[in-house]
């Protein structure tokens, strides 16, 4: 009885092991794609073509770490609701324009 109780746990552990394994793997590939999207990201915050207004304005509304949160990538679509003055809207545009789509 303790013998299969024992390889029951052995074969319960090394499913998980091996579940914990695909996860890693697969979360280090969304990793390297995540490396491309953030450089594009951060290109398009940087771009000189935003106002100097709206680039002051980047200290407190942290445009990078919050498009990143909700996972905003450049292949997207993306429908922005009430833009008011546009400030994500300046930022969306150039980042999206390639490969994305921005409703404004």
């Amino acid at each position: 009885m303790a013998y299969r109780r024992a390889r029951s746990f052995a074969k319960t552990g090394l499913t998980a092991a091996a579940f914990l394994a695909g996860l890693v793997a697969a979360s280090s590939a969304v990793w390297a794609a995540d490396d491309d999207a953030l450089r594009q990201l951060k290109a398009a915050v940087d771009s000189p073509a935003r106002s100097p207004a709206d680039k002051a304005r980047d200290k407190y509304r942290h445009p990078v770490e919050t498009l990143s949160f909700f996972g905003i990538r450049p292949d997207m679509t993306v429908v922005e609701v009430w833009p008011f003055g546009g400030w994500y809207t300046a930022i969306l545009a150039p980042y999206l324009r390639e490969h994305g789509k921005l409703y404004a």
